[in-house]
């Protein structure tokens, strides 16, 4: 048997245009300021398989920002408006991609139109509020995002189909008292609703700051969160309540100019249907002479959601959305060093293992997603309901007890192992003239065991094959 090498080439991405301009005047000694911003995105597609990608994606916007009474109070507003053109198969994925979901089927004041070639939508906010000086301080902001609104191209944005409105009024004390140099106290709040009207979230805050006579520095804070119907929790179907739930979070750092110091600090959070989450994590410096620093950063994290999504499947009786209970643990070491040998030449090195492992159980399919309770939101599977199957490393479903399964799903545990290093000499050859070596280090595994095993999971990532990049740049600074 022969075989032959073949050469095949294929266009990864089209030959593509980006524009970014901004514009910016101040007026009345700086307490008017007009702005404007506008990019543009063109792409050349001449080949069938990126049919995927705008070929043209337009935002611009409009922007000001008033003070008076010595600065002390300020207004500001922004408009924006975008406009995306392609393929109807593109504008079919920016329709329902993650950021809005037109195909979910309770939602009435959406569109779903397959063989439209353009999208618009606009977005903006206004904001009120008082700054220093003072001791009272206060911002309240009103903002949206139409659902057609998208700038991806060339921007980044997670959701749209949004109204929200927050507001937050603080007290600062800025003169030393006691054995405070500064303390202040802050309360938000947060309501959030699409543009059917439906309010799907709110929370409030108190949290507070201080900063001691010793350089010491303490942050702390309480949320409540209420019910959510959230847009997106089943990727494309009907919206889906969640219970409220409250979290904490503090931290502590100590004096930045001993030779140690460092941070520490924790967060939990508990969920109205039981379910709970917790971490702690510290960052310790060390600085055993001026030109040298070691900093180490353990990051713990235990999450235990009572509702965690797993996946969704078509069968003859209708979509089945899976839910499942999730115990999950995490862990990541960060190391950094840096060595200083001259002003001009230093020595820099971060490290990072990573490990997170999760085992689901208690499965459950949606029932009626807008339930109040748990038990009438949610149907758990029974025992006679679902099967697994080591030979398989899957779940089989039987929801009719006929014998047949209706579904199958994967097994969904998980462990994560990661690992990134960079290592990076950097030597200023000149004035504005830079030299970069660089050895960057990637490793990456994953495995169905859903075990959390510190030193199993290390010494399983140190035995994948890594991935190494060297790379060196040369920065050059002309005069004349």
């Amino acid at each position: 048997m022969k075989y032959h090498n073949v050469r095949e080439s294929e266009t990864v991405e089209p030959l593509t245009s980006y524009f970014a301009g901004r514009l910016q005047q101040d007026l009345d000694g700086g307490n008017l300021l007009l702005g404007g911003m506008l990019t543009a995105v063109h792409r050349r597609i001449a080949n069938p398989h990126l049919e995927f990608l705008h070929r043209a994606a337009y935002a611009g916007g409009l922007d000001f920002q008033r003070y008076w009474n010595d600065r002390s109070w300020y207004m500001a507003g922004t408009g924006l408006a975008s406009h995306v053109r392609g393929s109807s198969e593109a504008i079919y994925e920016t329709q329902t991609s993650s950021a809005r979901y037109f195909q979910r089927p309770d939602a009435d004041h959406l569109n779903l139109d397959p063989n439209r070639e353009s999208l618009s939508g606009s977005a903006g906010s206004f904001r009120l509020g008082k700054s220093a000086p003072g001791r009272w301080r206060f911002q309240t902001c009103l903002a949206w995002r139409t659902p057609g609104f998208e700038i991806n191209d060339l921007g980044y944005m997670r959701t749209a189909d949004e109204i929200n409105h927050s507001t937050w009024v603080g007290y600062y004390i800025e003169e030393p008292f006691s054995a405070f140099r500064k303390f202040s106290v802050n309360a938000n709040e947060w309501v959030y609703w699409d543009f059917s009207g439906r309010n799907f979230a709110r929370a409030a805050n108190l949290n507070t700051h201080a900063e001691m006579l010793n350089n010491w520095n303490f942050n702390g804070g309480v949320t409540r969160n209420s019910e959510e119907v959230s847009n997106s929790a089943l990727r494309g179907g009907p919206s889906l309540k969640f219970h409220g739930s409250w979290d904490a979070d503090f931290h502590v750092r100590t004096d930045y100019r001993r030779m140690v110091h460092g941070v520490f600090g924790g967060w939990a959070w508990a969920g109205d249907d039981g379910g709970k989450a917790r971490g702690g994590w510290f960052e310790v410096n060390l600085r055993p002479f001026n030109r040298f620093l070691i900093t180490f950063n353990p990051d713990y994290k235990y999450r235990n959601p009572r509702q965690q999504y797993v996946g969704a499947w078509s069968t003859e009786d209708g979509d089945r959305y899976v839910f499942a209970e999730l115990e999950q643990q995490t862990l990541t070491l960060t190391v950094r060093l840096e060595c200083y040998v001259t002003p001009d030449l230093s020595l820099q090195y971060y490290g990072q293992p990573f490990v997170s492992a999760g085992s689901y159980g208690g499965f459950k399919r949606v029932a009626d997603p807008l339930a109040d309770s748990c038990e009438d939101r949610f149907h758990e599977y029974a025992p006679g309901e679902i099967e697994w199957s080591a030979a398989a490393a899957a779940y089989y479903i039987d929801e009719n007890g006929d014998g047949a399964s209706e579904f199958e799903m994967d097994d969904p545990d998980f462990n994560v192992r990661e690992f990134n290093s960079n290592l990076v000499l950097r030597w200023e050859f000149g004035p504005g003239s830079i030299l970069y070596l660089v050895w960057s280090q990637g490793r990456s595994d994953y495995v169905s065991q859903g075990r959390f095993a510190l030193r199993r999971d290390l010494e399983d990532l140190f035995d994948v094959h890594p991935h190494n990049v060297f790379l060196l740049k040369v920065n050059k600074w002309f005069t004349w």
